[in-house]
Formats: structure tokens, C-alpha cells, sequence
């Protein structure tokens, strides 16, 4: 890489430009890889939300695009981070862009990275220095054969495996990524009693804990109430009778939404009290209490009436505002009916509308009663028990 005054110039004067026009300009000859400086652009268009402090660095490099749109956020990162004790040792096997490194750094002792890629282990290096991490060891190695090889022991190890098959076709399941986590696993517990596995979330959890040996925890990990990913931990040598916990979290600007509970616990649960009727207001559990399946849980913690089995959605007379998810004060409620979509319309011509568990979807309704966008008032159409199609009109309480 020729790392010389020009290419950061024009890096920095061509940020806002469209980078397939570049690409299609590039013809003058220059000093440095154009090419490679108009990864650069596109690279940092991609994480400019996700990954803002690096985005903004001036000499901070993106070995390529993809590495850029594959990497963590800055806040799923540090939720990762937080989780270790001070001062651990820990091995990332799959380092990549170096993210979630960089955040571990910042909690370890030191960090091992480790990555097969031999330009992605130079733009790692480079990157490091200029972050001021001297407690990260970069490697060039491919992790399985690391794993097999390795003497050294670390107090927690860090995978995340490719989720790209043949053909760059997205793949979930752990047998079908690389590596191969679950014919990995034995060889990583032989010099770390902790492994912490990132996953998509795609990926079947309750198949998870089937293949998965000594799962302690799952985390399901959302921001602004988007499942971003699954991060299991695994303890060796953990007996087969513990239950792993499930913490469902979604961040939010300064803050999170936290849900704790077991699959066991969901599993003991009898089926949630229905509400007979809609109450005062109207919760939606966030988005990974909904992945992670903890329907009967969530009703039983704070006590509230579920509407349906498969609605997913909740009521209560009484305010609970510590509640993870969005909360409503209901407006008014009908049946689902022309008459009853009509008035509604009128009095509520501009709305945001969801569905839940109902046969029509939003961008259906929206376009029969002709309901424009709107963020102040909510059309939520949904069935309440036992197999009534209502639509409840609501705002953020």
C-alpha cells in the first residue's frame, strides 16, 4: 500500500463524489492505487451510521467494501466489550475489519487478532497504531489451524464465522459457515474456558442450544429495535443440568432495554391470561424479546393480558414505563370492517400502521383507505382472542 500525501488528499476531496463515476474516470496514473483509495470512499459511505468514529478518522484504512458492511456497529461492539471482566486475555479467531477487537482492547489486557487475510492483518496494523492500541497482537494465520496449533492459553476466545457459502450465497447455519464452529470447538477448549460465538440473527436459537455444548448465556442484541445479532457463550466443561440464561437487549440512544429469562422458564410458564378486552394501554415487546421467543415470559414479568397467542401484543390499565418495547395509549378500538376503517381514516388520515398476526399487511391498508404517512397516531391492526379482527388506534404513551 503507497500510503503517501496524494492519496489521503484525494480521499478527502472526493468523499461526497459518486463512487462508480470514479471508478469509471480513473484513467490519469497516479502515485498511489486509486482503486484502493476509492475503496476507501465507498467504505466509509457504508459504516458512516454504524461505525461513525471511524468514519470520521482521516487515517484510518478499509481493506476492502465488504469488510465495511460485514463489520459490527460501534454500539454492538461495545455490548460485547462490556461483558468481560477487566483485564482478561482474549483471542479474536476471526478479526476481519478489527471492530470488535479494537473494543476488546479496550477491556483486556491484551488481544490477540487473528486473520488469514494477509492485506486485511496489514490494514489492521496500521489502523491500531493510529487508534493507539499497543495491547493488540495482529497474526496472520487461518484460525483452524491456529486453533490446532496453538500453545498459548487466553482467558476468553472470540469467533465470528463467514456467512458467505459458494457463490457469496448467504448462509446461517453454523455447519454452513466458515469455520465450522461445532467441529471447531474442541480444539478452542483446550486452551480457553470461554468461547463467545457471534452469530446472524437468522439463526434458530432453540436449534442453537441443541448444538451448542455448555451454553451459559445467549444474548440477543438489537439496536433501535433491529435484531442485529446472536452472541453465545459457551463454558467449558459446564454441567449438562444448567439452564442458559437469554438476555434480550436493545440499545437505544444512552441507554437499553433489558429482558432477562430462560427457555425453560418460557417452556414451565402455563399459556398467558388473555385479555378479555383492550385496556388503557397497549404494549409491543421489543424486537429481541421477539426473536428470542419470550412471549408467555415477558406477560408473566410485568403482569400484563396478552390479546392473542400469536399477536405478540399486550394490554394493561395501569402505566408501565419501565416496559422493553414501544408503549401506547390506546385512542379507541373496532372491529376490522370498512365502516370502522373508513372512520378512521377520517379521523386519522395521517398514521404509522403495523400488523400484527392479521391477514392484510400495512402497506395493503394504507393503500385501500388511502391513510398517509404520519409519527403522531397508530393504526395497529391485530386479532384478539379468541379470533376477533380488531384495529386499535393509538399514540406513544
Amino acid at each position: 500500500m503507497t500510503l503517501n500525501d496524494a492519496f489521503y488528499t484525494y480521499i478527502q476531496q472526493y468523499k461526497d463524489a459518486d463512487v462508480n463515476t470514479l471508478r469509471l474516470q480513473q484513467k490519469k496514473a497516479q502515485d498511489f492505487d486509486v482503486s484502493f483509495a476509492i475503496d476507501q470512499i465507498e467504505a466509509r459511505k457504508k459504516i458512516k451510521n454504524k461505525l461513525p468514529g471511524w468514519a470520521q478518522h482521516p487515517c484510518l484504512l478499509f481493506p476492502s467494501v465488504l469488510s465495511a458492511e460485514q463489520a459490527s456497529s460501534e454500539e454492538t461492539a461495545a455490548y460485547k466489550a462490556a461483558l468481560l471482566p477487566d483485564g482478561v486475555t482474549l483471542c479474536d479467531l476471526t478479526g476481519g475489519l478489527g471492530v470488535d477487537t479494537y473494543y476488546f482492547s479496550r477491556k483486556a489486557s491484551s488481544v490477540t487478532y487473528i486473520e488469514r487475510n494477509a492485506l486485511y492483518c496489514d490494514v489492521a496494523r496500521h489502523n491500531y497504531a493510529r487508534l493507539d492500541r499497543p495491547n493488540i497482537t495482529v497474526i496472520h494465520a487461518d484460525c483452524v489451524g491456529f486453533a490446532r496449533q496453538n500453545n498459548g492459553q487466553f482467558d476468553v476466545c472470540y469467533i465470528d464465522p463467514a456467512r458467505r457459502g459458494e457463490n457469496n450465497k448467504r448462509v446461517f447455519a453454523f455447519e454452513d459457515c466458515e469455520p465450522d464452529i461445532l467441529s471447531l470447538l474442541p480444539d478452542l477448549f483446550r486452551f480457553t474456558r470461554r468461547v463467545m460465538v457471534k452469530a446472524s440473527p437468522m439463526v434458530d436459537i432453540v436449534l442453537a442450544q441443541k448444538q451448542l455444548p455448555g451454553l451459559a448465556e445467549i444474548h440477543v442484541v438489537s439496536v433501535r429495535n433491529e435484531c442485529k445479532e446472536l452472541l453465545f457463550v459457551l463454558q467449558k466443561e459446564l454441567p449438562e443440568t444448567a439452564t442458559p440464561q437469554t438476555i434480550c437487549v436493545n440499545l437505544l440512544s444512552g441507554e437499553q432495554e433489558t429482558f432477562t429469562f430462560s427457555a425453560r422458564q418460557e417452556q414451565a410458564l402455563s399459556r398467558p391470561a388473555f385479555a378479555a378486552s383492550l385496556s388503557t394501554y397497549l404494549y409491543e415487546p421489543n424486537a429481541s424479546i421477539l426473536k428470542a421467543g419470550a412471549f408467555k415470559a415477558v406477560a408473566a414479568a410485568y403482569n400484563i393480558g396478552k390479546l392473542h397467542i400469536n399477536s405478540h401484543l399486550y394490554t394493561s390499565d395501569q402505566y408501565i414505563s419501565r416496559f422493553p418495547g414501544r408503549k401506547f395509549q390506546i385512542l379507541e378500538s373496532g372491529d376490522f370492517s370498512a365502516k370502522t376503517m373508513k372512520a378512521m381514516a377520517g379521523k386519522y388520515p395521517k398514521a404509522a400502521i403495523s400488523a400484527r398476526n392479521f391477514p392484510l399487511r400495512p402497506e395493503e391498508i394504507r393503500k385501500r383507505w388511502k391513510i398517509k404517512e404520519g409519527d403522531e397516531f397508530f393504526l395497529l391492526a391485530t386479532t384478539l382472542y379468541p379470533d376477533k379482527k380488531i384495529v386499535i388506534a393509538a399514540r406513544k404513551a
